[in-house]
């Protein structure tokens, strides 16, 4: 068997059959230049305009999105929501029943264009011949009342133009609204398909044109969409494929979980992916919802091995971008409009408002590239009027500036320059000051390479010291670490993101008791058993942090993946392994969402359930989810290249783990590598 026939079937990572009142957000679909959501009737679509944010507020159920004017289906002149519903990667399926007719809608973005496809199929339930009364509404003018059927709307920016491909029986104009009327009779056991199309854009002509065309060609449309994805999919762990400039490798195990969670992330990735930005045409977005471009780089260093391997060529020319921005000054950058926005200095903030996981992010970002191909000569361009190597010990050494009290530990500011919506998480800060000790160890690592040791040793000797000082702030007997606020008062947090980065950061600097204590935290307070909680509900401002991604009620969609890396490198497989088992849960709904929430009657608990979360804007899908596929690779099979361009296979001991990676490139060569009971085993392919 070749390894790309050890990949899974699309159909395989779909969602399950989900019940519509039990979610926040309904099924999503991408088409590798654009987002389009399900509203939860039965053809209902948000799809917006071309530059705008998605969401604008939060709703009763559901995001409110600014959008056309949706198409209204009736049956028997009801309308219905729908009840019942499945993503899978190419479409999503929406059904109810309605006075005996079971109404199945399919819906499809055109591949790598702006437009919709939709499949209604009405089965009739009854034990006799009834007719069906089937009524699509939607506002606009007839175009065309032919065979042939378009009406126009030109609402917001754009026109939207919608073609009957199945010609109705009846159309009819009322006002502003138009009404396309179906009436068959219908056998018991028999069913009735009808079909439509929509096209977008700001040409009237233009759109109302190509509405006609794919009506017409509406089976190789409808084809193309679902063929289009599969070829994608494949492309992806392929070597040498006509998309990608790199491909991801194959995963085989019998680990039922492990195996669902690996894939699902590089789909996640792949959800997110986009050709058609104007600096990128290979490009990975942090979430659909937000402005066309938008990249976080914090959510993009979260699978920054996944993107060297995967896309070498596009991280190269976007990391040139983004090192030239000032990591202080904002939050995302927009690679359609090359800006760098979202950051202000407000009075009162001791540092100004920017994500303060940026200098972190970038470095990453740069590193990681750079230790997975090996493309050392990048150091020694310039992005800006700086070398790459400079800039890496500019992000490494900005934590100098941020100090401000004797004890020598970095301020990051105001919650809003952490996590944004946990009152307690504030100023110096454990976890990002633990990204300095090994981002300094880093850059001493290159230096290594470089044969520069004595450099190498003063900066090693400075992280030693900075790590000294982190310790300081550890809890004993309560695995927690504490923050100093500007009152010098010593607060204790109890947050995953501190245990996240002081093990993976800086792993020898604790000792097996610290080791044991954190471990303790983690799996008595955080841990439920589905998912895990951000913020221990015992914290001091468990009560004011609702937030699903970073409070008590839910997680960030990378922080299980990212804990459960964590705990391997402190030597815990048997908890990793559980907490990866415990987190598949999560792929019910398809790709990972930005977050996850425990939600109704028994959200306190340890055995609530989880659903993709809304509350706080959070969206409905999020590249951080891409963290499980890094947590295999860099986890449990080793795989933690650095700047000393030695072997980057690591052997962590037996995981209770076993599996192989086949066609994983490093050094320019394929390697499989085979986790078994006995340990790791690396091998030329």
């Amino acid at each position: 068997m070749e390894p790309i026939d050890l990949v899974p079937d699309l159909d395989e990572l779909a969602s399950d059959q989900l019940d519509v009142a039990d979610l926040a957000h309904m099924p999503s679909l991408h088409n590798f230049h654009q987002m389009a959501v399900c509203a939860p009737d039965l053809l209902g679509v948000h799809f917006w305009t071309r530059d705008s944010q998605m969401f604008v507020r939060d709703g009763q159920r559901f995001l409110e999105y600014r959008s056309y004017p949706r198409l209204s289906l009736r049956i028997d002149e009801k309308e219905t929501e729908a009840t019942s519903c499945r993503w899978l990667a190419h479409q999503a399926v929406r059904s109810a029943t309605v006075d005996g007719w079971t109404v199945t809608s399919a819906t499809r973005l055109t591949f790598e264009e702006s437009g919709l496809l939709y499949e209604i199929r009405c089965h009739n339930d009854a034990g006799e011949p009834r007719e069906l009364d089937l009524r699509i509404e939607v506002t606009g003018t007839i175009i065309d009342a032919g065979a042939t059927t378009i009406v126009w709307e030109n609402e917001i920016q754009d026109v939207l133009a919608t073609a009957a491909v199945t010609p109705p029986d009846r159309i009819e104009q009322t006002g502003p609204t138009v009404t396309m009327r179906w009436q068959p009779e219908v056998r018991p056991g028999a069913e009735v398909v009808v079909r439509l199309v929509q096209a977008e854009g700001p040409e009237p002509d233009e759109v109302i044109e190509r509405a006609r065309h794919r009506a017409s060609s509406f089976e190789h449309a409808w084809t193309a969409t679902e063929e289009g994805w599969r070829t994608r999919w494949r492309d992806t762990f392929t070597p040498g494929n006509d998309h990608f400039s790199g491909h991801l490798p194959v995963l085989e195990t019998d680990d039922e979980a492990v195996r669902r969670l690996y894939y699902a992330a590089i789909l996640t990735v792949l959800v997110l992916h986009r050709t058609n930005l104007t600096l990128s045409d290979r490009a990975f977005v942090t979430s659909g919802e937000r402005d066309k471009g938008d990249v976080f780089f914090w959510d993009t260093s979260m699978f920054s091995r996944l993107f060297a391997l995967l896309e070498p060529r596009a991280m190269r020319e976007q990391l040139a971008l983004f090192l030239q921005v000032d990591a202080h000054g904002g939050a995302v950058f927009n690679l359609n409009s090359n800006e760098f926005r979202g950051g202000q200095y407000l009075p009162g903030y001791t540092h100004g408002y920017w994500y303060s996981a940026n200098d972190m992010a970038l470095f990453t970002l740069a590193h990681d590239y750079l230790a997975v191909t090996g493309d050392h000569a990048f150091l020694g361009e310039t992005a800006g009027d700086v070398t790459v190597d400079q800039h890496m010990r500019n992000l490494a050494t900005a934590w100098r500036s941020l100090v401000t009290r004797s004890d020598g530990l970095a301020d990051y500011g105001h919650v809003d320059n952490l996590l944004e919506c946990v009152p307690s998480y504030v100023h110096e800060v454990a976890s990002l000051n633990a990204a300095n000790v090994w981002m300094m160890r880093s850059i001493a690592d290159g230096m290594d390479r470089a044969g520069d040791r004595v450099a190498a040793g003063e900066w090693r000797d400075e992280a030693d010291s900075l790590a000294s000082r982190i310790l300081d702030r550890y809890v004993e007997d309560e695995g927690v670490w504490v923050v100093v606020d500007t009152d010098g008062v010593r607060r204790p947090v109890r947050h995953c993101y501190d245990f996240i980065c002081t093990a993976r950061f800086m792993p020898d600097r604790l000792d097996d008791r610290t080791r044991s204590e954190m471990l303790d935290f983690v799996r008595d307070e955080l841990l439920a058993d589905r998912w895990m909680r951000a913020l221990s509900p015992t914290d001091r401002t468990a009560a004011v942090s609702d937030r699903p991604d970073h409070g008590p009620y839910g997680a960030f969609g990378a922080w299980p993946a990212m804990a459960a890396e964590a705990m391997l490198l402190i030597d815990a497989p048997g908890p990793a392994l559980e907490l990866l088992h415990r987190s598949v849960a999560a792929t019910r709904e398809g790709p990972f969402g930005q977050a996850y929430e425990f939600y109704g009657p028994d959200r306190d608990t340890a055995h609530a359930p989880i659903r993709i979360a809304q509350r706080g804007s959070c969206l409905r899908e999020g590249s951080g989810g891409g963290a499980f596929a890094e947590t295999v690779l860099a986890g449990l099979f080793g795989f933690r290249p650095d700047l000393t361009g030695a072997d980057p296979f690591h052997d962590l001991g037996p995981v209770g783990f076993e599996g192989t990676l086949h066609h994983l490139r490093f050094d320019g060569h394929l390697h499989r590598v085979v986790r078994s009971e006995d340990g790791l085993t690396v091998e030329a392919e």
